[in-house]
């Protein structure tokens, strides 16, 4: 794969806390920028350009900071401030943003909308917030922040009880990914399927139907374990102990030919049910170390269904900006296709 960066799409921007945001260097080079688009263009393509100067420098912002994940925070159990800089992609519920783009228009000078998400994972704790239309970018920001959506969104925490975490937005939109030859790749698709997976192609001959999962009660983790080395070709499978980060760390995986490093995570029938955060150690904590091995892709293993709520955790990490990852979920029924494809079960 090639070096992967980020692209943003705007809703909203507040231009006055973007710049405060700048340091001083970087200050100057943006408000040189802005001052050649307001001397080349006029109305709406000095605002569009302006806007697009901008939310680059949200990027910049982000990176220069090195600004946390909220959910990565979340997950990790650390301490939220009042004032700090998070950001999160999430699913939000946006209500009165028409209303408040219509108040504007009718000669008011500032009308607000709101937003909110209650995060079941996290015990149905609630972020929410509202943002002044009168820095929506667009018309198309109107529809874009209404109703249910899944927004990228670069916000202050402006206040924090036990049961809501309150934000002030600075920047609202879509974020994008994609190599040099261009931002054609959304989000989402850091989740693989293992067909994807070069050493495990042979699993698309096996459909996902009628498969009985609950012969997955029959194998041991190990032996499951083992049974990928074998597949893959790593003769090196280290034996279970508390302090470990991944069940097998292997670089005898490749993507589109492509040779990566590989970090794995099994989960057995000891608890054969679906998979919930809860079941991956405290706040999750098997993820987040599965996360700090080394990896370009990480791989968890499940013998029984996987829950949306552990999906969304593995893409949290994965999408981190700081450290873009691919990701992998093998449920009970993938389980079952890989062992019967690579021959080793036999069909039932």
């Amino acid at each position: 794969m090639d070096k992967e960066k980020f692209k943003l799409d705007c809703a909203f921007l507040h231009q006055p806390n973007v710049l405060n945001l700048l340091s001083p260097v970087m200050l100057q080079v943006y408000q040189q920028r802005i001052a050649q688009v307001h001397q080349t263009y006029q109305d709406a393509l000095r605002v569009t350009f302006t806007n697009s100067i901008l939310t680059e420098a949200v990027l910049t912002i982000l990176r220069a900071n090195k600004v946390a994940s909220l959910e990565l925070k979340m997950l990790k159990g650390l301490p939220f401030t009042e004032g700090e800089l998070v950001w999160i992609e999430q699913d939000f519920n946006f209500k009165g943003t028409i209303k408040a783009r219509a108040a504007l228009d009718g000669g008011q000078r500032s009308a607000y909308a709101q937003f909110s998400a209650t995060i079941k994972r996290y015990d149905d704790l609630i972020i929410k917030g509202e943002f002044n239309a009168r820095h929506l970018f667009g018309d198309t920001s109107v529809s874009t922040l209404t109703g249910k959506k899944t927004v990228f969104m670069f916000a202050y925490i402006k206040g924090v009880t036990e049961k809501e975490i309150i934000l002030r937005p600075v920047f609202i939109g879509s974020r994008m990914i994609g190599t040099n030859s261009g931002f054609d790749l959304a989000i989402q698709s850091l989740q693989l399927s293992i067909e994807d997976i070069d050493e495990f192609k042979k699993t698309k001959a096996v459909g996902r139907s009628h498969l009985n999962i609950d012969r997955n009660k029959d194998w041991s983790e190990d032996q499951v374990k083992g049974w990928f080395a074998e597949i893959i070709f790593e003769n090196h499978v280290p034996k279970d102990w508390g302090g470990e980060k991944s069940d097998l760390f292997t670089n005898h995986i490749h993507v589109e030919g492509q040779r990566l490093n590989a970090a794995f995570l099994f989960k057995g029938p000891a608890r054969f049910e679906p998979l919930t955060v809860k079941n991956l150690g405290k706040n999750g904590d098997q993820i987040s170390r599965l996360f700090d091995e080394p990896a370009d892709i990480f791989i968890l293993h499940h013998c029984h269904r996987v829950t949306a709520e552990v999906i969304k955790t593995m893409r949290a990490f994965a999408s981190n900006y700081q450290k873009l990852s691919k990701f992998c979920i093998i449920d009970g029924e993938d389980t079952i296709r890989v062992l019967r494809s690579y021959k080793k079960i036999e069909k039932k």
